[in-house]
């Protein structure tokens, strides 16, 4: 769900309760006093107010995280990859993904020398039961070249850990030519980073 769409949802969301909180007050008896008019604006307005607020910033935050718990993605993380093909070929290399998530929004791209890849559907998982919190995405890429008009699909399945008061990525990736591998990236930074060779040389320092 994009921005946009948010913020439609919230407006929406505001009408509609003063809408029936005007009707409640029609059906007991005491509309359309101005204090019953004033009641109901004022009530939906903080509530919206603090969906708005909410979905904007306050899921990140670690206080009411604890209350409503929500994985924060967002940033570049950097590591390697591993994978080989029917013929048993073995590709390996450093990569890089750049995760850009809001409430109810998530997309990732990753860069390595030769290779973007794009995603273009995104789930979110989380285990209640072991608290394990990971994300599932189908993605299409794309060769570093205006020459490549190959299309190119594959699934990615990643699982959030903590090593060492450090986050991490890792799994498994599959894509339509037969190729698997696995995956390791750990966040460098919550910025959002666009290009391979920058991710390259935070990751650099921060190592």
């Amino acid at each position: 769900m994009r921005f946009g769409e948010q913020n439609r949802i919230v407006l929406i969301s505001y009408l509609v309760g003063i809408l029936l909180n005007l009707l409640i007050e029609f059906i007991i008896g005491n509309f359309p006093r101005t204090a019953a008019i004033i009641s109901s604006v004022k009530t939906v307005s903080i509530l919206t107010a603090w969906w708005w607020f909410y979905f904007k910033i306050g899921w990140k935050l670690p206080l009411i995280k604890k209350i409503l718990p929500r994985v924060n993605l967002n940033g570049t993380w950097f590591g390697e990859y591993e994978s080989s093909n029917e013929k048993k070929d073995v590709f390996s290399g450093e990569i890089a993904v750049r995760i850009k998530q809001g409430y109810l929004s998530i997309s990732l791209n990753s860069f390595t020398k030769k290779y973007q890849n794009y995603s273009y559907s995104e789930e979110l998982k989380y285990n209640e039961n072991s608290g394990i919190h990971g994300i599932v995405y189908v993605y299409s890429q794309k060769e570093n070249s205006i020459l490549d008009t190959a299309q190119r699909n594959g699934t990615s399945e990643l699982t959030l850990k903590n090593i060492n008061n450090e986050y991490w990525l890792e799994g498994d990736f599959w894509t339509i030519h037969g190729t698997q591998g696995k995956i390791s990236v750990r966040r460098i930074t919550k910025k959002h980073i666009d290009t391979f060779c920058e991710a390259q040389r935070v990751n650099k320092i921060k190592s």
